[in-house]
This record gives C-alpha cells, structure tokens and sequence, in this order.
C-alpha cells in the first residue's frame, strides 16, 4: 500500500504507527442527550399550554381563537419558508396546510412534494457535491433544492410557531 502525506505529517504518523488503537469508541454511537429532545418540544408545549391555560381562565372562545392564531401564523410561516426558496405553488399549498398538523416539521411534507412534482434525476446527484458550492448551484439541482425547501420550510414553521406563542402570551395578559 502507498501513501501519499505532507512532511507536517510524517513525524507524528511514524510516532504511531506501531500503536495498537482501540476502535471501539470509534464504532460506538453515543445515546442522545434529554436536553436536545426537550427543547426540540418546548415551543410546540408552551404554545399547546398556553391554549389550555386560555381554554380554563377564559373560555372556549379565547381558546379556539389561540388555536385559530397559531395554525394560521405556523401555516403562513411554513408557507412563507417554501415561497421564499421558490417552491412550486403546490409545494407551497402542502407547507401551508402540514404546518399545524405536523407541528415541527412541515418541511419534511413540502420536500416529498416538491420531489414528486420535480423529480430528481441521476445527474442531479451525480453534480450535488459542485452544485452546492454556488447559490445558482442550489436552486438548479432538484436534490439540493428540494433539501432547501425542506430546511427552511422547517425554519418558517418554527418562526410562525414562536411569532405565535408571543402573541397568544399577549392575550393572556
């Protein structure tokens, strides 16, 4: 076997070469932390808390217009996110309406169909690792534009979602 490695190199691979290392930290994945998972639900559960909290103190009128406030602001944010990458009007239409049923990841809804209406091809992933290296790039590769439209869809919904837990703690007070 050869190897081709830059003089830098050399005194620290001859150092450990003969090394005997232990692989297994290598292969092993570690388990996720509870905190990430906590604050992947924090904002859904404080919005979904503060419409109970409106549902008890104020009624079943306050609380459906919570309800109302947040699936349109959360719609309008997700819709917003795909407009934004130029997303077909359909992609657009399916962000919108998964928001408030998906809750936190409408993108994911947008991307498949953003896939089925402009399908990948096999050149599309045979350049994605050129195409993303410009802005031109990301939009003329369907792959890399349908992972856009997924990503900030995602980041549209969770926008709307916080604009409107602001505004539901607004009508609390």
């Amino acid at each position: 076997m050869v190897a081709v490695v830059g003089a830098g190199h050399v005194p620290g691979i001859i150092s450990s070469i003969d090394k005997e290392i232990d692989l297994a930290p290598l292969i092993t994945i570690p388990p996720p932390k509870p905190a990430k998972k906590i604050v992947k639900w924090l904002l859904p559960a404080l919005v979904l808390g503060m419409i109970i909290y409106g549902f008890f103190s104020f009624g079943i009128v306050e609380s459906a217009h919570m309800l109302w406030l947040w699936c349109v602001i959360s719609a309008l944010g997700a819709a917003l996110g795909a407009l934004l990458v130029l997303g077909h009007p359909l992609t657009i239409l399916a962000a919108g309406i998964s928001a408030p049923l998906t809750m936190l990841h409408p993108g994911w809804v947008a991307g498949i169909v953003e896939a089925f209406i402009r399908k990948p091809r096999v050149g599309d992933l045979e350049t994605i690792i050129d195409d993303i290296t410009s802005l031109k790039g990301w939009w003329s590769n369907r792959v890399s534009r349908i992972l856009l439209i997924m990503a900030i869809t995602n980041i549209g919904a969770r926008l709307g979602t916080a604009v409107s837990a602001f505004l539901i703690a607004k009508m609390l007070t």
